[in-house]
């Protein structure tokens, strides 16, 4: 309503044309095909219109949205801003944390915790995260805020496993390196299902490229490696069907 481009009613004067031309004798055959070119004609018409009048739709879809923003910060303004505060001292303290222990290291001439810059990769991804979760939900989007915190308590669990398995010197020491190595098989996988969707616009090189390096992967760290969580297969009992 809106938008004030009536689909209704092209899609109606296509229809009325064609039963028109029904009644003064033409065939049903070429009424019908007569009828395909008149939605055609009114498509591109509805293409022309919407293109010229986007502008206006915009700014009527952003009054819209910034009412509901509006409404929704009445009720739920206070709890938005503070999960927002604590989202972004998070991050604060996830880059001072990192920057002090590198400074460590680099003033004691020892090496850096292999966790230490993965965790904080993962907490960088958190942070995207939680400001995606902030936007979907402040501008009504429950189902996709929902979406996007589920990802980030996933974040969490991996965060949460490498840094209190991934210890250089406990009984995992290649766990950081089998997180490492895992991407190179997700990122094949990926790329074989995007292939699949129909889209067939990565190069055969770059896909014998991901195939290679993910089937080394798997060579190197064994088949049961090709799971989604193969990386963390190590942390359970042997032929463990590993889910979330």
């Amino acid at each position: 309503a809106s938008s004030q481009i009536d689909i209704e009613a092209a899609a109606l004067r296509a229809t009325s044309r064609m039963i028109g031309r029904i009644g003064n004798g033409d065939t049903t055959d070429g009424a019908a095909s007569r009828f395909s070119e008149d939605i055609g004609t009114e498509g591109r018409d509805l293409a022309s219109e919407m293109r010229e009048r986007a502008h206006a739709i915009r700014d009527s879809v952003e009054r819209e949205r910034a009412e509901h923003r509006a409404d929704l910060s009445l009720l739920w303004g206070r709890a938005f801003d503070q999960y927002l505060a604590a989202a972004q001292l998070a991050d604060e303290a996830v880059s001072h944390v990192l920057e002090r222990r590198q400074n460590q290291a680099r003033s004691s001439s020892l090496a850096l915790d292999p966790r230490l810059h993965v965790v904080s990769a993962l907490h960088a991804r958190m942070s995207r995260v939680l400001i995606e979760v902030h936007s979907l939900a402040s501008d009504g989007l429950p189902g996709g805020a929902l979406a996007r915190a589920r990802t980030g308590h996933e974040i969490a669990v991996f965060a949460t496993l490498l840094s209190e398995y991934g210890a250089p010197d406990g009984d995992h020491p290649d766990l950081i390196r089998r997180f490492l190595d895992h991407a190179r098989v997700q990122v094949f996988q990926d790329a074989t299902t995007y292939q699949a969707s129909g889209a067939d616009d990565l190069s055969d090189e770059l896909v014998t490229k991901l195939h290679l390096a993910s089937k080394q992967a798997v060579t190197d760290h064994g088949k049961d490696f090709k799971g989604t969580y193969g990386w963390a297969n190590v942390l359970f009992p042997p032929s463990r069907r590993l889910q979330f």
